[in-house]
């Protein structure tokens, strides 16, 4: 008996539910017009069922109405350009919010399978660390350089780093500050920082922690020359001395975003390991020896970007 009702009735009326929702609002409507004064003269229902009847029927046959706007190719056609809109112009909506609240949600429904019991977790770890005050600048066309010297004691290691990289800032900021901490077991020398070849007040750009005499802080606000051009070129060197007996590693952890990265070195009087390091980066990279000693380690060509969290580790051996 059940077959045959669903294949009689419950079937068809899936298949053709517009036309049973018109069909349907029509006939009451109509019905409780025609025959208001015989429904609500019925002993049995409560005076007003005919115009019950006939809202019951407008609000089916509403219902129909709106199903087959939302079948129609101009409502599907607007659907799809809203939602286009939503994933591939996302410069359209005003708040940046609302876009970091959208990408939330889509990486945490990507990530329930992956991970069932901590993708929420997971999806808030990478909203902190690749859109949390990732948006002021970024770097471009980055380049650090270190000499290694070992002293005579076989264990105390003079170091220089300099650093040279193209600030870019974001089109929405009028000025930015770069912060920085420069951990160092031992004495820590600031030679020179430059922006765009001028020389900067050292003592105003480098404190020292209260917390940690090891660890300076690095802090700059800068401006874009104009409404056009909004990069600026930093170049900084640094020395400071280390016992590889006790902390034989030199390691770098990006904090933002850079397009185009290349390390290079020159050791005296001892060996160097090095190794990128981060999520995504490559088990070896080549280094190459150029004209003036130093082996160079390209981790990024100029088309390409390292993520926050990425970077690199040199081992020190005598």
């Amino acid at each position: 008996m059940w077959e045959l009702i669903n294949k009689t009735l419950v079937t068809p009326t899936k298949q053709h539910v517009t036309f049973v929702l018109l069909v349907v609002g029509s006939l009451m409507i109509l019905f409780g017009t025609t025959h208001a004064a015989t429904i609500n003269g019925l002993p049995l229902l409560p005076q007003g069922s005919a115009e019950i009847i006939q809202k019951i029927g407008s609000a089916i046959l509403g219902a129909g109405v709106f199903a087959v706007i939302m079948k129609s190719a101009q409502f599907t056609a607007y659907f799809q350009k809203s939602i286009h809109e939503v994933f591939y112009r996302p410069d359209l909506i005003e708040s940046t919010e609302i876009i970091k609240h959208k990408w939330e949600t889509l990486t945490r429904s990507l990530l329930k399978n992956t991970l069932p019991k901590s993708y929420q977790n997971a999806s808030a770890v990478i909203m902190e660390r690749f859109f949390d005050d990732e948006l002021q600048f970024h770097f471009e066309d980055f380049n650090v350089a270190y000499q290694f010297t070992l002293s005579p004691n076989g264990k105390t290691v003079h170091i220089t780093h300099k650093t040279s990289a193209t600030i870019v800032i974001c089109p929405k900021y009028q000025s930015i500050t770069i912060k920085q901490r420069l951990k160092i077991d031992g004495q820590l020398t600031i030679k020179s920082l430059l922006i765009d070849d001028i020389p900067m007040d050292l003592d105003k750009c480098f404190s020292v922690c209260p917390k940690d005499p090891n660890t300076k802080l690095f802090e700059l606000t800068v401006h874009p020359k104009d409404g056009l051009d909004r990069t600026l070129r930093m170049e900084r060197i640094y020395e400071y001395q280390q016992d590889i007996t006790k902390e034989p590693y030199v390691i770098a952890n990006l904090e933002r975003y850079v397009k185009g990265f290349v390390v290079k070195a020159i050791a005296t009087g001892c060996s160097v390991y090095f190794r990128p390091t981060g999520a995504g980066a490559m088990s070896d990279v080549p280094g190459l020896l150029d004209g003036e000693g130093n082996t160079r380690w390209v981790l990024a060509d100029k088309n390409t970007l390292l993520l926050p969290g990425q970077g690199y580790i040199f081992v020190l051996t005598r």
